[in-house]
């Protein structure tokens, strides 16, 4: 038998940061994202495909799924109406983008991770 974590134990989750930054404003992720990349909410939303915009929007999406426990349909509705295969994809991308030492994301990643402590 396959044993199973607890989303309190799951090492892609830390605590308090469910609480912190997603039940009083689920939007709270993404608003920091936008700030760090000096975009505004509607440019991180839009369906533009401009490499400036869509590195950030996975990264939130990135953000998500690792510190929350939010599902992929909910995610991808606080990032614009996307669909899970969208978030999965970015959460990919930007694991691919950390795993082949792509700095600048590596960077902006571990920065935005010591802003949600």
């Amino acid at each position: 038998m396959k044993a199973t974590i607890p989303p309190s134990h799951s090492p892609y989750t830390v605590p308090g940061i469910v609480d912190r930054y997603v039940s009083d404003d689920p939007e709270k992720i993404l608003k920091m994202v936008a700030d760090y990349y000096d975009l505004t909410l509607d440019q991180i939303r839009h369906k533009t495909r401009l490499k400036n915009i869509v590195i950030p929007r996975q990264v939130a999406m990135f953000l998500y799924k690792k510190h929350t426990r939010l599902s992929l349909a909910e995610i991808g509705r606080i990032c614009g109406n996307k669909d899970h295969a969208s978030v999965l994809h970015s959460v990919k991308s930007v694991n691919n983008m950390i795993d082949t030492n792509f700095e600048t994301v590596r960077l902006d990643v571990a920065k935005l991770e010591l802003k949600l402590k």
